[in-house]
């Protein structure tokens, strides 16, 4: 029994025949041969004494190692016994289910596993729902990434590192990959609440900012009176520090928005200046420094 599988003639996925060479010690009627209650098209192909049977697998068809059954009679009607099985012609397994691997994706930035700029190292975890035949290839948004792993095993490790040409994106992952009998797999990733994503960042960010005062005359600020500076950023950022002319302010908000407000009030002790010059001091999400103008 073989399968005419390419890569292994002992396993038959959809689409690969199975052949039985049938062999009698004497002329025999057309037998009929059932493999794990999968009928085979029997025909003879030498006289009464040798037979063939076949039959391609579909996706219906019970995966695992066949089973078959053989019954036959001679001319005469006599019951035959059970087959033998030639030394050599080993079992079929029959494998329809296409694997499958989940994956994890992750940084090593400091900041945080969801960000990789330059010189960060990306890491996808694979895991495997059955041996794998050879190491897979994984490419995430064009990125090639380096494999380790041994063939027809379960578990996998690739990584990249990111150089500053690399482009900015939310990666998307793509794997390639057979099992032991060629089945073509998929993939889903281990997560779907972004803990297994990571958005490359080889950008450094740029912010403007605005001064005003809660007098009614926004450009001039009195003993009690707010100073706000507004701070937007052209991508999220952790929260900002705000100095103007030696004056600290309070800055509201959570890190990774992109726009900010400081405040201070005016205090007796506050230099009589006029406040047009501030220093904002922040890092995007991926730990790039970043500026900003009026």
């Amino acid at each position: 029994v073989m399968s005419n599988n390419t890569i292994n003639t002992a396993i038959a996925i959809t689409g690969n025949l199975i052949t039985m060479d049938i062999y009698a010690d004497e002329s025999i009627q057309l037998p009929t041969v059932t493999c794990s209650g999968m009928s085979l098209a029997v025909q003879a192909s030498g006289g009464s004494v040798n037979f063939t049977a076949t039959r391609v697998v579909t996706s219906a068809d019970v995966n695992g190692i066949l089973n078959c059954d053989i019954v036959y009679r001679d001319l005469a009607g006599n019951l035959g016994f059970q087959e033998v099985i030639k030394p050599g012609c080993g079992n079929i397994t029959v494998d329809t289910k296409v694997p499958n691997i989940t994956y994890c994706v992750s940084s090593n930035n400091v900041l945080g596993r969801g960000y990789g700029k330059e010189g960060d190292v990306i890491t996808v975890v694979l895991n495997a729902s059955e041996p794998i035949l050879t190491v897979p290839t994984v490419t995430c948004s064009g990125l090639i990434f380096n494999v380790y792993g041994q063939p027809q095993t379960q578990q996998f490790i690739a990584n990249y590192t990111v150089t500053v040409e690399d482009i900015n994106t939310l990666l998307a992952c793509t794997v390639s990959f057979t099992d032991l009998g060629g089945n073509v797999g998929t993939i889903s990733k281990q997560s779907s609440t972004g803990s297994c994503d990571v958005r490359t960042d080889t950008w450094p960010p740029v912010a403007t900012y605005c001064i005003m005062s809660n007098n009614t005359t926004p450009s001039l600020a009195k003993l009690g009176d707010v100073i706000s500076v507004t701070v937007r950023a052209n991508e999220s950022i952790a929260v900002p520090t705000v100095t103007c002319n030696g004056m600290t302010f309070t800055v509201s908000g959570i890190s990774g928005l992109t726009s900010y407000v400081a405040t201070h009030t005016v205090i007796s002790s506050d230099p009589n200046v006029n406040v047009n010059s501030c220093i904002i001091t922040y890092t995007d999400l991926a730990g790039h420094s970043g500026s900003a103008s009026p």
